[in-house]
């Protein structure tokens, strides 16, 4: 029974957030690591068998309705049977590449191409010279579980690649663009996918920072508008390990040049919020989870909108979103996943849980290499919208004296933000990071009690944030309990 109830998990509602959804059913099986998977589902997540082995790289792809097709490692392919498919070893990829694998469908969705191309990295040699090759899954074949034939198989498209492998939604909403980034110069190949094939000419732009000494580690990810592009380097030994912000335009599959910070020593994996309104990155290092908000009035001030949201880890790998609209992600503790809940959020309200799923197989540092396939009407980055963070510039008291004499005793908003709000979150937080007071009523105030007792004279840190026309704007400061 104990070990049973070590394979459970429970989760969130399987909702949209914010009228966004990662996928419509393709992604509601995960398999990855060594045996772990989870089934995303009304209601609950739950961990089962799989046979996947893999440190590093994985994929896994199901149907419009949530049934699960085939799973890889980017060497071997399992059927929904969990069996190997016909001719589905002998993959060019390599499990230690962190987006060493990556499945998309065929765009013509007729019975007769009911195709998937997996794209691999790694080497048939020794796994140190990167290459980028493709297969592709026929499931009409092998009594509709799939193969692989021969002759679409391990097909080369580029050598001296990184680790760095994603894809997204062409503009028309139907074809698909493949991206990765070669080693040693600020390249970036769009690989473009319609139902003709693969375009093997790729769209070329070169427009990332040179890569460091063959640090080939890291990720690139797009946003689900198809308009941002965050690429990390993890960085070796005291060299610059860089985070960029680029942007990519999703109706020619180019990139456009961008910022770029040092400040996340060992930058690796990340995310964007399904509402294209954050983005999320971990460090292989010590170190919480940063927020970036990209809804900030001017490009630049994104890289500086850095802020920690999360207790401090040993380490975090792989972030991916899922289809609950949550982004899940991997931490030292390699036997349960950490969860940003509600990520389209600012600052702490993102809600970050360290153990949000439990009771994983031991070892794994990856999460399936996922990305926006079933999103619609994506923005250009012409057209990307514009939000802002502007201060609200109330002034708020600086202390408050609870002591029942009808003077100063409750701390609130009412009477300094007179305007009628359709939206206010305001929220009080102690020195141990305990919220000891939050509301959505601009008439509500704090008056010193926590938990039914009173709390002590000490400093506290409030959060406001209000919805403008131009999207949220926040206030933060201290405010001393006096009694």
């Amino acid at each position: 029974m104990a070990h049973a109830m070590k394979k459970i998990a429970f989760l969130c509602l399987f909702l949209a957030v914010n009228g966004y959804v990662i996928a419509q059913g393709q992604y509601n099986n995960w398999h990855f690591g060594n045996g772990s998977s989870i089934h995303f589902s009304p209601g609950a997540a739950v961990t089962n068998n799989s046979q996947i082995v893999s440190s590093s790289a994985c994929a896994s792809i199901s149907d419009t309705l949530g049934n699960l097709l085939f799973y890889t490692n980017g060497d071997t392919v399992w059927s929904s049977d969990n069996t190997i498919m016909p001719n589905g070893t002998g993959l060019f990829g390599n499990s230690n590449v962190q987006q060493g694998v990556l499945i998309v469908p065929n765009p013509d969705t007729s019975n007769s191409k009911n195709q998937y191309y997996i794209f691999t990295i790694g080497s048939p040699i020794d796994g140190t010279a990167k290459e980028l090759r493709y297969s592709i899954v026929d499931m009409n074949l092998n009594g509709f579980l799939g193969a692989i034939d021969s002759s679409s198989k391990n097909i080369l498209l580029d050598s001296n690649v990184t680790e760095k492998l994603t894809a997204t939604k062409n503009s028309n909403g139907i074809d698909f663009w493949v991206v990765s980034r070669n080693l040693g110069s600020g390249l970036f190949k769009a690989y473009s996918i319609t139902k003709n094939g693969i375009n093997t000419e790729p769209v070329v732009s070169n427009a990332g920072l040179p890569i460091q000494n063959g640090d080939y580690s890291g990720a690139i990810k797009i946003s689900n508008n198809g308009c941002w592009m965050i690429a990390t380097t993890k960085g070796i030994f005291k060299d610059p390990a860089l985070v960029e912000l680029l942007h990519f335009d999703n109706s020619y599959g180019s990139v456009s040049s961008g910022f770029s910070t040092t400040s996340i020593h060992h930058p690796y994996g990340l995310e964007f919020s399904p509402d294209n309104t954050k983005f999320y990155i971990g460090q292989n290092d010590e170190s919480p989870v940063y927020q970036f908000n990209l809804n900030e009035e001017e490009d630049k001030n994104i890289l500086p909108s850095q802020l920690a949201v999360s207790d401090i880890y040993s380490a975090t790998y792989a972030f991916q979103a899922a289809p609950d609209g949550r982004i899940y992600f991997v931490t030292q503790d390699s036997s349960s996943l950490g969860c940003i809940r509600n990520p389209g959020n600012y600052s702490l309200y993102c809600n970050v849980d360290s153990f949000a799923i439990v009771g994983l197989n031991h070892t794994t540092y990856c999460l399936p290499n996922n990305f926006n396939l079933t999103y619609k009407g994506a923005l250009s980055c012409a057209d990307k919208i514009q939000g802002c963070r502007l201060p609200l510039n109330k002034f708020m008291p600086n202390a408050f004296t609870p002591n029942g004499d009808g003077l100063n005793d409750c701390f609130g908003v009412s009477q300094i933000i007179k305007d009628s709000l359709p939206f206010i979150d305001f929220a009080i937080f102690d020195r141990w990071g305990n919220k000891v007071f939050y509301t959505t009523n601009i008439a509500d105030c704090w008056d010193g009690m926590y938990k039914g007792k009173l709390s002590d004279q000490a400093n506290y840190v409030y959060y406001i944030r209000e919805k403008t026309d131009c999207g949220y704007a926040f206030q933060t400061g201290y405010v001393i309990l006096i009694r």
